[in-house]
């Protein structure tokens, strides 16, 4: 079977593709809570990380990220994971 690949920079597929995605996201794990989230890291009050957010089901998705050097980097994401970690936490109650 010879494999194709396919770049869809237009996002043609991307209704397909979800469509699918959450129907056996739904059936592993459930209906979860959707939410958008922006977080924040400040140094001495100087914004120093950012990111906006998407999360679902058991996923993030993070989008325009801004950090100021790798540990900010690395604080953003801890923070991240945190709060997801408590979000997931709080569907087991």
């Amino acid at each position: 079977m010879a494999l194709q690949y396919k770049v869809d920079k237009s996002r043609t597929y991307d209704d397909v593709l979800l469509k699918h995605l959450r129907a056996h996201n739904v059936s592993q794990v459930g209906e979860r809570y959707v939410e958008k989230r922006v977080f924040y890291v400040y140094q001495n009050d100087e914004l120093i990380a950012s990111a906006k957010t998407n999360m679902f089901w058991d996923w993030v998705s993070p989008y325009e990220v801004f950090y100021k050097d790798r540990d900010s980097l690395f604080a953003l994401m801890n923070e991240i994971v945190r709060y997801l970690i408590l979000l997931m936490c709080s569907y087991d109650e």
